[in-house]
């Protein structure tokens, strides 16, 4: 929120969008490499998930119609929370299962890690490649 009060209107959410989405991985990076500095390292993750993933919630709620237009917002917003909501209940099951085929949680924050890679090609493929509309 102090970004958005900051910079008001002055950013738009697909240059907020492609700034905070590529911090995402490297959050995840800092998960695994963080415990080895010690209470700073986790401190710093914490910090730094808090802070990228509350702005990609606002990029995902206002971003959405600045990129996509506010045409069918409703029914947009909707599929896609359902797209996002699905994963996110499968997966404390999922990464359970890789824990215990993997021996443990660094390969695990590597998979997420490559995920929020593609996610955030993916945000910058979907902000560039529509005009704005109104």
């Amino acid at each position: 929120l102090l970004v958005l009060h900051f910079f008001g209107e002055r950013v738009s959410m697909r240059t907020l969008g492609s700034a905070a989405a590529p911090v995402l991985p490297l959050v995840l990076l800092l998960l695994l490499v963080g415990p080895s500095f010690g209470f700073a390292g986790l401190v710093a993750y914490a910090l730094l998930s808090g802070i990228t993933n509350g702005l990609l919630m606002i990029v995902r709620i206002v971003g959405l119609a600045e990129i996509l237009g506010t045409r069918g917002y409703g029914q947009i917003s909707g599929a896609l929370m359902a797209i996002i909501m699905l994963p996110r209940t499968a997966a404390p099951l999922a990464m359970a299962a890789m824990w215990q085929a993997f021996g443990g949680y660094d390969t695990v924050l590597l998979i997420m890690i490559a995920a929020a890679a593609v996610g955030a090609a993916g945000f910058w493929v979907a902000a560039a490649d529509r005009p704005m509309e109104g």
